[in-house]
């Protein structure tokens, strides 16, 4: 499942934040943002609930 250009730039802040240490690949570092949804940038979220259907 990738992601874009945009939305990883949407994500690289949050990413950093909160899951700096979840290695690329597999999906894993979108699991983790969804786990800290509620604490992400809202252009952040949408990619999140983009990915999550």
């Amino acid at each position: 499942m990738a992601q874009t250009a945009a939305e990883q730039a949407a994500c690289k802040a949050d990413y950093q934040k909160f899951c700096s240490g979840v290695m690329p690949g597999g999906g894993r570092v979108l699991e983790c943002l969804a786990k800290q949804k509620d604490k992400l940038s809202p252009a952040c979220q949408k990619v999140i609930e983009t990915h999550q259907k």
